[in-house]
């Protein structure tokens, strides 16, 4: 289960909140960026997650027990694909 590690905050809108869980008994850590409008409508979300490997992992897993709904197919693919 994920753990909740820190929340940081922005006085401009934006803020910070860190994960730290596990797949298959490894480290995921994952930080989430929220940026909000002047009205506290959330404007943009951004997800970073490290390590790597890991991570490839969380997205197998994800795409596994996700599809075919609610996410759509384009939403895996890695920009690289796409050239």
């Amino acid at each position: 289960m994920p753990r909740n590690v820190e929340e940081f905050q922005n006085l401009d809108g934006r803020y910070i909140v860190t994960f730290d869980g596990s797949i298959d008994g490894n480290l995921i850590q994952i930080a989430i960026l929220v940026t909000e409008n002047s009205a506290r409508k959330v404007e943009s979300i951004r997800l970073f997650a490290r390590p790597w490997p890991i991570v490839r992992l969380f997205r197998q897993f994800m795409e596994r027990n996700l599809r075919p709904n609610p996410v759509p197919d384009a939403i895996w693919d890695l920009p690289a694909t796409h050239v």
